[in-house]
């Protein structure tokens, strides 16, 4: 019978090691927050694939279209405005002197969103430290 509850105790103690390597990996997602956005003319193929389950809901494959802009003389684009906040609220701006005031706009609504987004997964990143110290007592 002394068995079960070593069983028992090996399991909580994989699950609460489970707990704390979610949370270190989620803590990494928090640390900064990046916004850019991009401005130009790309000239490029859109495909999707029906089957792949990766790619649906996306018309573009953004990490092969920023590699295919970068060896491409048919793509004019720049930066117009960036934006990384960390975690401790030290936050880098930049503001391309020919950014157009609807991209400025959009790029503030993104930054916005992307706050939001922040504080969501803070919220959820205490809950789950506090549900986690409640597994340790």
């Amino acid at each position: 019978m002394a068995k079960q509850p070593a069983k028992q105790a090996e399991k909580e103690a994989a699950k609460k090691e489970g707990i704390f390597e979610k949370l270190k990996r989620g803590a990494g997602d928090l640390s900064e927050l990046e916004v850019q956005t991009i401005t130009g003319v790309i000239e490029t193929t859109i495909q999707t694939d029906p089957n792949d389950e990766s790619k649906k809901g996306s018309v573009l494959d953004w990490e092969k279209l920023i590699e295919q802009t970068k060896s491409s003389d048919n793509a004019k684009i720049s930066l117009a405005a960036a934006t990384s906040v960390k975690f401790d609220g030290d936050t880098n701006l930049f503001i391309s002197d020919q950014a157009r005031p609807e991209a400025l706009k959009a790029h503030a609504a993104a930054v916005e969103a992307a706050q939001q987004v922040r504080q969501g997964l803070v919220d959820t990143f205490k809950s789950a430290v506090e549900s986690a110290i409640g597994l340790v007592k």
